[in-house]
C-alpha cells in the first residue's frame, strides 16, 4: 500500500467480511474492488449525512413550506429526475 495517495486513509476489515463482500458482488459491481465498493459505500453515507444537515439546517423553511402546499405532496416526478441525474453520473451506484 506504499502506492496509495498520502491523502487516503487505510480501513481494515475483518477478512471474512471481505470474502463475503466478494462472493456477494452483482452483476453491476463484478468489476469493481472491495476497496471500490467500499469508497462507494462512504460516498453514499456521506452525501446521506450532508442532505440531513441541509435538512435540519432549512428545517422551519420546509415545515413552512409543506403548510404553504398541502396538496403538493407528489414530488415523484422530481425524484424520478433526481434518480436520472445520478444514475448518469454514476451508473454502477443506481443499483
Amino acid at each position: 500500500m506504499a502506492d496509495m495517495d498520502p491523502g487516503t486513509v487505510t480501513i481494515q476489515l475483518p477478512a471474512v467480511l471481505a470474502a463475503e463482500m466478494e462472493r456477494l458482488k452483482s452483476h453491476h459491481d463484478i468489476g469493481l474492488s472491495v476497496q471500490q465498493i467500499i469508497q462507494r459505500l462512504c460516498e453514499g453515507y456521506v452525501r446521506v449525512g450532508e442532505a440531513r444537515e441541509w435538512e435540519r439546517a432549512h428545517k422551519d423553511e420546509l415545515e413552512q413550506w409543506y403548510r404553504d402546499h398541502p396538496n403538493e405532496y407528489d414530488d415523484a416526478p422530481f425524484w424520478e429526475a433526481e434518480f436520472q441525474r445520478t444514475a448518469k453520473a454514476d451508473p454502477g451506484a443506481s443499483t
